[in-house]
């Protein structure tokens, strides 16, 4: 192990921890606020928009972290598990924003 792999655990473990933060204020205290753009005119059921983000933030958020431990294991192959990264969170991304538009009048 070398000091390199981990400054790369620590920053992907904290990132996996702001989203698991953020996907709890929103699924479990209802914050929608803070999301970026959010209209409470717009939006027709504000329960089921916070359990969608909330749910899509808890799953990347996993995904964070498994992949920060690759880090620590399979550091010779690491551009692999951050190929799958960059794949998972572009479709993440992708049903995020298809998905939420039902909530949206």
């Amino acid at each position: 192990m070398n000091y390199d792999a981990f400054i790369g655990f620590g920053i992907f473990v904290g990132i996996s921890l702001l989203f698991s933060l953020l996907g709890y204020l929103i699924k479990c205290c209802g914050r929608v606020h803070l999301l970026a753009g959010y209209d409470e005119k717009m939006v027709r059921n504000k329960e089921g928009l916070a359990k969608w983000v909330g749910e899509s933030l808890f799953s990347l958020s996993f995904v964070w972290l498994l992949t920060s431990f690759s880090f620590l294991f399979i550091l010779d192959f690491i551009h692999y598990p951050m190929l799958f990264l960059a794949l998972f969170t572009i479709f993440l991304s992708i049903r995020l924003c298809r998905g939420a538009t039902t909530f949206y009048s």
